[in-house]
């Protein structure tokens, strides 16, 4: 398999953010740009419990990989609050809104990895339209997964 110039991972919380970074690692003139809905990427989502339980506690205590240190250290194009509405898989592009703005871009890709964690129903319709040539699932509800 060639590798990808440009990977798009949509969902920046675990899955999407060591798939991001095993990218990088491997393949470092790999351009990989993540696009996550929320404000945090890389949460343990596991210890919520004990924020909620306290609510002294930071929620940023939960964080395991800040913004800046993803896009400074690893040089991952991170950028929240931005969701992926529509797949042309035919042309290789992801149409992505800015949620704060309400800009809709159409971003280019070599490869897919979608990894969302919110809503696992979102990967159904991206995989679904999606070649297997040119994708990569990460998630239990996905219909199909495979390895960069």
């Amino acid at each position: 398999m060639k590798v990808p110039d440009r990977v798009l991972v949509v969902g920046g919380v675990a899955a999407g953010m060591s798939a991001a970074s095993q990218i990088r690692r491997r393949h470092p003139k790999t351009r990989v740009t993540v696009f996550e809905r929320g404000d945090y990427i890389s949460y343990g989502a596991c210890g919520l419990p004990y924020n909620i339980e306290d609510p002294e506690r930071e929620i940023e205590d939960l964080v395991v990989l800040t913004a800046e240190h993803a896009r400074e250290k690893r040089g991952i194009d991170l950028r929240l609050r931005h969701e992926a509405k529509e797949l042309d898989a035919d042309s290789g592009t992801l149409t992505v809104v800015d949620l704060d703005s309400g800009t809709e871009t159409h971003e280019s890709f070599d490869a897919l990895v979608i990894a969302p964690v919110r809503a696992p129903y979102a990967c159904r319709w991206m995989v679904s339209t999606c070649p297997e040539s040119r994708c990569c699932a990460i998630s239990p509800m996905a219909p199909r997964s495979r390895t960069l």
